[in-house]
């Protein structure tokens, strides 16, 4: 009903068509957007729901309708740091199962834009530092994670992630540092109490 609602090509349709804009059209579409001011009630409306049926289109495996469901909440949305991080999530995971070194390129780029997008929001900065320190990014992952320290000194997940990236790298007092670090600044008992753990077990090593 929402794919109907929105207007979205069939799959089939879809299937013989480019996944990516003319780079030029996308300028200027966003160039017209900007210049026009602020959004409509109903445009801002439409973005979320268009954001939202991406993600469902994702989850079902219904792929090259969310693609073009990103596509059009970009092109209304562009500052939107939360959907581009989304949007280079799901580049992430077509990079993967394609294994195409172009759209994990991709993906990495949108992660560095959702981050100077987002670059006031914590949650969304951790959520970016671990999508870098899955993908490898120790050093770009670290920084991420800095930020959203910055930004909040009490981002419980940032901390956290300080200490896997410092586990990785093999620096132990790095880690215990960060998990108590986290344990401070934990909003309830049970997170506190296993960065606590955590803290003390590498202590004992």
């Amino acid at each position: 009903l929402k794919v109907k609602l929105l207007q979205l090509a069939s799959t089939d349709v879809l299937e013989g068509a480019t996944s990516d804009l003319n780079p030029n059209a996308k300028r200027t579409v966003r160039h017209q957007r900007v210049s026009a001011g602020e959004l409509g009630e109903v445009d801002l409306e439409r973005a979320a729901l268009m954001r939202r049926v991406a993600n469902e289109l994702r989850a079902a495996g219904r792929l090259r309708q969310s693609a073009e469901a990103f596509r059009r909440a970009l092109l209304m949305t562009p500052q939107d740091g939360w959907l581009i991080y989304e949007f280079a999530r799901f580049l992430r995971s077509q990079a993967s199962a394609m294994s195409d070194g172009r759209l994990l390129s991709r993906a990495r780029a949108g992660l560095r834009l959702a981050a100077r997008r987002g670059s006031d929001d914590a949650v969304l900065l951790s959520r970016i530092g671990e999508s870098f320190f899955e993908y490898g990014d120790l050093p770009q992952s670290a920084r991420t994670f800095g930020h959203a320290l910055e930004t909040n000194p009490r981002a419980f997940r940032a901390e956290l992630g300080l200490a896997e990236v410092a586990l990785r790298n093999g620096k132990l007092a790095h880690v215990i540092h960060h998990y108590n670090g986290a344990a401070r600044i934990a909003t309830d008992e049970s997170s506190a109490r296993f960065a606590r753990r955590e803290a003390d077990y590498y202590a004992l090593l």
